[in-house]
C-alpha cells in the first residue's frame, strides 16, 4: 500500500469510526426518533461512503483479478482454460458479467476504477439491503433503536474497511 492510500484509508477510517462512536450515544437514538432526522442521517452515511469510495483510487490485487476476469468474458475467451487450478482468477464468479461491464466502464471513463464500481454495487444493493434486513429483523426494539443498529452496521469501521475499502465480502 502506497503512502496515500495508507493516509487515505487512515483519515476514512477514523471518519466512519467517529461516527459509529456517535451512533452509540443517547444523543443518535433521540436524533433517530423522528423520521426525517434518520433518513437525513442514512442519507449523509451514504453520501460519505461514495465520497469515501471515490478518493480510493487504489486497486487492490485480488480484486483487479475480477475486472481481469470481466475483461476476458468481453474477449470471450474462457480464462478456465488457461487456469483450470483456479490459482488466479475466481472459481464460479457470481458477478461475471457485472465485472465484465465494470471493466468496460473503467476502460472508457478514465476518471473511476473497476473498483469504485465493484465497491458501488457491493454498497448499494448488498449493504443498504442487508441493513435494511437488520432493521426488519429487531421488530421487538423500539423503532429509534432499530434505525440506530441500522446506521451503526452502515457506519462501521468493519463496513468500510472490508467493503468500500478493500471492495470485497469474503
Amino acid at each position: 500500500m502506497d503512502i496515500s492510500a495508507f493516509i487515505t484509508f487512515s483519515v476514512e477510517f477514523v471518519l466512519f469510526t467517529l461516527i459509529f462512536l456517535f451512533l452509540n450515544t443517547p444523543a443518535a437514538k433521540k436524533i433517530c426518533q423522528r423520521k426525517k432526522s434518520y433518513l437525513v442521517l442514512i442519507t449523509g452515511i451514504l453520501f460519505a461512503q461514495i465520497v469515501a469510495i471515490l478518493f480510493i483510487k487504489n486497486e487492490v490485487g485480488d480484486v483487479f483479478l475480477f475486472s481481469k476476469a470481466g475483461h476476458y468474458l468481453r474477449l470471450k475467451l474462457d480464462f478456465y482454460e488457461f487456469d483450470s487450478t483456479h490459482s488466479q482468477f475466481p472459481f464460479f464468479p457470481f458477478l461475471i458479467y457485472f465485472h465484465a461491464l465494470g471493466n468496460f466502464l473503467a476502460e472508457n471513463i478514465g476518471f473511476f476504477t473497476f473498483s469504485f464500481y465493484l465497491k458501488l454495487l457491493l454498497l448499494l444493493p448488498c449493504v443498504y439491503l442487508l441493513s435494511y434486513q437488520i432493521n426488519r429483523n429487531l421488530s421487538s426494539l423500539p423503532i429509534e433503536s432499530k434505525r440506530v443498529a441500522q446506521l451503526q452496521f452502515l457506519a462501521s469501521p468493519l463496513t468500510y474497511a472490508i467493503i468500500l475499502f478493500h471492495g470485497q465480502v469474503d
